[in-house]
């Protein structure tokens, strides 16, 4: 069965990544039949990081995102999800031009790391909460997927160099910044969801609600960065470039507390590393 479980991630990288250069071949040429391979593809990666992730779910009889491998694997599979709604939404394969290769990267991210942590295992002592585990944590992949679904759109706006739309071939401007808007406006919520989730759960593992843990604080600071976003676009003179910047912060912020079990320490270093 772990074999089997393995054999789906692996087509589900290959597919993304062939998905990958059939978008760019789309984007350059406009040639029908390489959007339409670029669409399936895409489509088979996207089934087959699910039925990895419920195949993984049903041998381990816990949710799948225990250890930085299962997470990395659910944040692929969060973005390849939100690539397909936003290609449906906007009629537009060009906008996965941006999208698809952070999911690739992810997944190229996860098959590197140790084989131990690629076998679905029991939980630590900490985890075991089934519930929360489930509700918490996939709530943080669906915002930390979404959120790269904006940072995609932040870095087409850059690109085009704003309202001037510089690159024929790219999705326009005004595209690129309302798909980063309405991700974030999705997003947000999701991730006050992950720190509210999260401050209970801590409350019944570690009998404190919060403690000012570096990945706590990490969350928190993400979440903080696309309120200022949300402010900030409303305001005169920080709509387009300027908020368009901010989100490519927040998605550093996003980056940094998805990899902080490297380096940051603290009750949040269970990635199985």
């Amino acid at each position: 069965m772990d074999k089997m479980i393995l054999y789906f991630f692996t087509t589900a990288a290959l597919a993304v990544g062939l998905s990958l250069v059939a978008y760019v071949w789309y984007g350059v040429t406009r040639s029908r039949f390489a959007g339409q391979a670029a669409t399936m593809l895409a489509g088979v990666a996207t089934v087959a990081l699910v039925l990895h992730l419920v195949m993984r779910w049903t041998v381990a009889g816990h949710a799948p995102w225990s250890n930085q491998f299962e997470f990395a694997s659910a944040f692929a599979t969060s973005i390849m999800v939100g690539n397909m709604v936003a290609e449906r939404a906007y009629h537009d394969r060009r906008i996965n031009l941006f999208i698809v290769p952070i999911a690739f990267l992810l997944l190229l991210y996860a098959a590197l790391l140790p084989d131990s942590v690629k076998v679905a295992g029991p939980l630590i002592p900490a985890l075991q909460n089934s519930l929360l585990l489930t509700i918490h944590v996939s709530s943080a992949v669906m915002a930390y997927g979404v959120f790269a679904i904006s940072f995609a759109g932040a870095v087409i706006y850059l690109v085009q160099g704003g309202p001037r739309n510089r690159i024929a071939w790219l999705p326009t401007a005004e595209v690129a910044e309302d798909l980063a808007h309405k991700a974030v406006m999705v997003a947000v919520p999701l991730q006050a969801l992950v720190l509210t989730l999260g401050a209970w759960w801590a409350s019944i593992a570690w009998s404190r609600p919060w403690a000012w843990d570096p990945k706590e604080t990490a969350a928190l600071t993400t979440f903080l960065v696309y309120v200022v976003y949300l402010h900030a676009r409303n305001q005169r003179g920080w709509r387009g470039t300027p908020s368009t910047l901010i989100l490519i912060a927040g998605f550093g912020a996003t980056l940094f507390t998805f990899f902080g079990n490297y380096f940051l320490g603290g009750l949040h270093t269970y990635s199985g590393l």
